[in-house]
């Protein structure tokens, strides 16, 4: 699995180039925690974030990020499904590089009684984050109040 992710802070834009959906198959890679340590800076913001077709790596990325400050799992499998709907219609049944619904079990298999604290141990226990670098996504993303409450 291989995982490419190439951040341009003059436009602040994060480009995510997976060849294996690496994240999706939650086995982790220098580059999924490479495109999250984006998330961790302040100095980043603000950032956008898309791949070539703008669905199931950006998707998958924004489920991860947004799960993380605390949105909810029905919200986030819809926005996740809205991206069907891009600039051509497609169907994601019968695609042998992506597994969306088991991407979400392997989430659950984490420790934690949120889906939030789900993710921040895939985080630090699958790709190496630390509780600081976890915790300033959520601060930069949801600001201080808002971020110490999800943690």
């Amino acid at each position: 699995m291989y995982c490419t992710c190439k951040w341009n802070s003059r436009r602040r834009s994060l480009l995510i180039g997976l060849t294996t959906l690496a994240m999706c198959a939650a086995a982790g890679t220098p580059g999924d925690a490479e495109a999250l340590r984006v998330f961790a800076d302040a100095d980043s913001y603000p950032i956008y974030f898309h791949c070539w077709g703008g669905a199931d790596r950006t998707g998958t990325l924004a489920f991860i990020v947004e799960g993380l400050c605390g949105a909810d799992e029905a919200d986030l499998s819809i926005d996740y499904e809205l991206t069907t709907f891009g600039r051509s219609l497609r169907s994601r049944s019968g695609s042998k590089n992506f597994a969306f619904p088991e991407f979400v079990a392997r989430m659950k298999t984490y420790p934690g009684d949120t889906l939030a604290a789900k993710i921040a141990a895939y985080m630090e226990t699958t790709l190496g984050l630390s509780k600081e670098e976890i915790a300033s996504i959520r601060r930069n993303i949801l600001g201080d109040a808002s971020a110490a409450a999800k943690e």
